[in-house]
């Protein structure tokens, strides 16, 4: 080992202590956060499960909930969205004054127009069975081009859009 004068021996151990926990300190706060969110989580757990014995309406929310499960179902739909072509996308390199130099590649003469779905999801809940009529947020069937319906005991049906509400 070479020999280093006395007044470097502290400079050293402290800048040894830094790197070690500079190394060390990322490793440490995760497992104390981890922990942290580990004690937190059992706490309401417990917390919950004792307002549960004590609670009557949780009785009767489990009750309506079972009641009305078989009513409420998934909505599926699938649009039919326009993939932009790689001209369409870049057109305005192709434009006379809009860039340093022009592209000299051979443009199509009639642009392709490529589909694919675009799925969405959501739920929905059965207003009238006689009828097949399910309720859903606007949003979810909004310009949709196929529907269908999934059940709560898994069975599919298709839907058919009978009317709706933007507002």
């Amino acid at each position: 080992m070479m020999n280093l004068p006395k007044k470097w021996l502290p400079v050293l151990l402290i800048v040894a202590s830094l790197a070690g926990a500079a190394i060390l300190a990322p490793a440490v706060v995760e497992r104390i956060a981890y922990a942290t969110a580990k004690g937190t989580n059992q706490a309401d757990r417990s917390e919950l499960l004792e307002l549960s014995r004590h609670d009557q309406l949780s009785m009767l929310f489990r009750a309506v909930a079972k009641t009305v499960k078989p009513a409420v179902v998934e909505v599926r739909v699938t649009k039919m969205a326009r993939v932009p072509d790689l001209d369409e996308l870049f057109k305005h390199f192709f434009e006379e004054d809009n860039f340093p130099f022009r592209f000299r590649v051979p443009r199509p003469r009639e642009p392709k127009r490529r589909f694919r779905p675009l799925r969405g999801l959501g739920s929905g809940v059965i207003v009238d069975a006689e009828k097949g009529y399910v309720l859903t947020n606007y949003h979810v069937v909004a310009g949709a081009d196929e529907g269908e319906i999934i059940l709560a005991d898994e069975g599919k049906l298709e839907a058919e859009w009978v009317r709706s509400d933007p507002p």
